[in-house]
This record gives C-alpha cells, structure tokens and sequence, in this order.
C-alpha cells in the first residue's frame, strides 16, 4: 500500500472480506446447505445457484460501493477506476 500510494485503500477492504466470506460460505452450502442462525439449515444449494450468486458478487459489490461513494473516493484521491 506503500509502494502505490494506497494510504485509503482500506475504505475498500470492507467490500474484499465480504465478497470472499460469501462466496466461501455459498461455496459450502453446494454440500452442507446454509445456515440461518434462527432457522437453522437449508438443503443444498443447487450448483447453478452457487455459479449464478459468485458471479454475481462483484457486480453487486460494485453498485453498493457506488452508492456508498466508495468508488468515487478510490478514483477522485488515487485515480483508479473500479468498476465491474
């Protein structure tokens, strides 16, 4: 972080660590199901849900940072563009 510059890299951390928690725990719901804490388990999930739901993280990750103004803040202080 350094090295580029990044000294507010980690407004975007956030939005990593979800991303990667999510699609950890989808991942697992393919053989386990997920777990609802009050609810407890669901059946698991088909693979086309888990290939539908990772791919479509980042893009949502992406939209919820723009309406954070996350995405503005990388690109105005640091001038790189994240988009997905």
């Amino acid at each position: 972080m350094h090295l580029f510059k990044l000294k507010d890299s980690w407004c975007f951390l956030p939005w990593m660590l979800f991303i990667s928690w999510t699609s950890h725990h989808i991942r697992d719901g393919i053989r386990h199901g997920l777990w609802m804490c009050p609810f407890g388990k669901t059946s698991p999930l088909p693979f086309w849900l888990y290939v539908i739901t990772t791919s479509s993280l980042p893009h949502i990750c992406s939209f919820a940072m723009y309406l954070t103004g996350t995405r503005q803040l990388m690109s105005s202080k640091h001038g790189i563009h994240i988009d997905v």
